[in-house]
């Protein structure tokens, strides 16, 4: 082999350091992952062993002993008072939710929850808007019947003869006057229908409400949207203070904790502050940078998002069914998450499950003065090696010079030797 072809053999041995530390790198992460995956996964079945045999941590109110169906019930959000306008001023960091009829029939609501008031905005997009006849004897035109009370069976009715202030009127014996007057509201006219907000205490409701909203045409026939159906009014789910304050017990910096109830929402959260692993400020931001550009290539989904009160996620389904689960997901900024769900037990029954969930950076961020001295090392390696190179090719060139030298001296120019080669 020629000296061109060893010289390039042995600077492509200097192209496997590169790789070599990449290689090391991701199985650092992996470690890093795995380790931070179980360390998560204990942390949930700790908090979950913690609320075992305790189901009412999970409902302000008593729970039933047959929970209605998770389609019906309605999440309250807790947020800030409402004033009662009839207007969605207030209502712009409350999720809606949307229930659609025919002929453009559609009801967008949102709950809100506030000390001991349960607060409704139902926005009515409605061609047809006709209001209450009050000679009538029946019920006529568009209303809103509320179903709620620890039996479920107690109703009460909205409707009104023009826009203002309107007060609940009880619709059955259950229902005394002077109770469905403690229920407030206010009906606006819209560009496309029509908006009501109302103002319900929750001692009235004793954790249970259901709502309709009848759409009253001209020629007598009616739509109605609504979760109320003909059983009684199924629970509202409501977060429980107390639960907030004992998981925030456990909300490590960088940590989301959620506990869910049996039907999948939201009874309880808490979060850590932010998280600062040791040593990140120090680290060069490029050779961060450059860590993240290595791990790149691992496509992650996006974390699941709350829908009216419901947390979906494989995690979180497979921890209602009885089974510890862990997934990975990919953050706001787009770093790796690690989410894990366990089991809430009563009796051996599944009565909820508490989801946690870390960001990676912080662990991540360990690995960087690891990988800062894998960095080093391997250009120090290169260093030498092309210094070694570098050197081991200086000294080929001059023996070649002196050989040619020394080929010159003894040989003349018919080419006789004219003396002894050195």
């Amino acid at each position: 082999m020629n000296l061109r072809r060893q010289l390039l053999a042995v600077s492509l041995l200097l192209l496997a350091l590169p790789w070599a530390g990449c290689q090391f790198v991701r199985e650092m992460e992996g470690a890093l992952r795995s380790g931070q995956a179980q360390a998560v996964a204990a942390s949930a079945r700790a908090i979950a062993a913690s609320l075992h045999d305790q189901p009412q941590r999970f409902a302000p109110a008593p729970l039933p002993a047959r929970p209605p169906a998770a389609a019906h019930s309605l999440y309250a959000a807790p947020g800030p008072p409402v004033i009662i306008d009839g207007y969605a001023d207030d209502w712009a960091a409350t999720p809606r939710q949307l229930l659609e009829g025919d002929d453009g029939f559609r009801v967008r609501y949102a709950l809100r929850e506030h000390g001991a008031r349960l607060y409704l905005l139902l926005e009515v997009t409605d061609r047809t808007p006709a209001y209450s006849d009050p000679l009538r004897a029946k019920e006529s035109g568009d209303r809103v019947r509320l179903r709620f009370g620890a039996d479920g069976w107690r109703e009460a009715l909205i409707a009104t003869a023009a826009p203002g202030r309107v007060r609940g009127r009880p619709r059955n014996s259950s229902l005394s006057l002077l109770d469905a007057r403690r229920i407030r509201g206010s009906w606006q006219d819209g560009e496309n229908g029509y908006s009501v907000e109302l103002d319900l205490p929750l001692s009235l409701l004793d954790g249970r409400f259901a709502f309709e909203v009848v759409d009253a045409a001209g020629d007598g026939d009616r739509a109605v949207l609504g979760n109320l159906d003909s059983g009684p009014a199924p629970v509202v789910v409501r977060r429980a203070a107390a639960l907030d304050a004992h998981l925030a017990r456990f909300a490590d910096p960088g940590t989301r904790l959620q506990a869910l109830d049996g039907q999948g929402y939201i009874a309880g959260a808490a979060a850590g502050g932010p998280a600062q692993a040791n040593g990140e400020e120090e680290t060069f931001w490029a050779l961060r940078a450059l860590y993240r550009g290595i791990l790149r290539d691992r496509p992650l989904p996006p974390a699941p998002v709350a829908r009216a009160g419901r947390l979906p996620g494989e995690e979180v389904a497979q921890a209602l069914a009885g089974q510890a689960a862990t997934a990975w997901y990919r953050g706001e900024d787009r770093s790796a998450r690690v989410a894990a769900a366990a089991p809430v037990l009563a009796g051996g029954t599944v009565i909820g499950a508490v989801r946690v969930s870390q960001d990676s950076e912080q662990f991540l961020a360990l690995a960087d003065a690891a990988t800062g001295r894998v960095l080093a090392l391997s250009l120090a390696v290169m260093l030498f090696a092309v210094i070694v190179l570098l050197g081991y090719a200086s000294l080929l060139g001059w023996r070649i010079r002196r050989l040619g030298r020394a080929t010159a001296a003894v040989v003349s120019e018919d080419g006789a030797v004219a003396g002894a080669f050195p």
